[in-house]
């Protein structure tokens, strides 16, 4: 989980507007816990998904030479964690930020090969 923040919240910070506070809230209910991280900026709706494939570093601002650095697997590792863990990954944008929302059940259920005997 700690990685699975790390590299949303480093995500954030690399690729949202600079200057600009990167937010990181967390709640939950009975079944579930949502963790949103929010930056200024905005890349185009139509990239969201494709954010995370992997191998796909700073798809959507190509030209920023800065953002050259790393191998493109942060989102990706992000997905698969969330996945591992029953849960997922949402992205969505608006003309001012962007937000991730995880999903994380409380408990995981048990796979099906694996439950217990009475």
């Amino acid at each position: 989980m700690q990685q699975l923040l790390d590299n949303l919240v480093v995500n954030a910070a690399k690729y949202g507007t600079s200057n600009e506070p990167v937010q990181v809230l967390l709640s939950g209910g009975a079944d579930e816990v949502r963790l949103e991280i929010k930056n200024s900026g905005s890349p185009p709706e139509s990239m969201l998904q494709e954010m995370f494939a992997p191998l796909r570093r700073g798809l959507f601002d190509q030209n920023q030479s800065e953002h050259r650095d790393g191998l493109g697997l942060g989102l990706y590792i992000a997905r698969e964690i969330a996945k591992a863990h029953g849960g997922s990954i949402e992205p969505s944008t608006t003309e001012k930020e962007t937000t991730f929302v995880v999903t994380l059940p409380r408990r995981l259920s048990e796979p099906a090969g694996l439950q217990r005997r009475a």
